[in-house]
């Protein structure tokens, strides 16, 4: 019997490829890491690095941004 759940995960990656623009695609995928601990620091300094884009972008609260802002420096 076929491993129905890397096949899910695989049509999932897939169809968030084609559903959203290409630079949001590449910077989920800046997030995701492999299973090593030097990509998994990388992929989460990449994901409060982009927790602060969409944050300033959306105007949020600025003591949310604060708080990125100190675990980005932490990091």
């Amino acid at each position: 019997m076929k491993n129905l759940s890397n096949d899910w995960g695989e049509l999932y990656t897939k169809k968030l490829e084609t559903d959203i623009p290409s630079i949001w695609y590449q910077k989920y995928s800046e997030c995701v890491p492999s299973l090593d601990p030097d990509n998994l620091d990388r992929a989460f300094l990449k994901s409060v690095n982009l927790a602060c884009e969409l944050f300033e972008y959306h105007k949020s609260e600025k003591g949310l941004v604060d708080i990125l802002s100190r675990i980005k420096n932490k990091v």
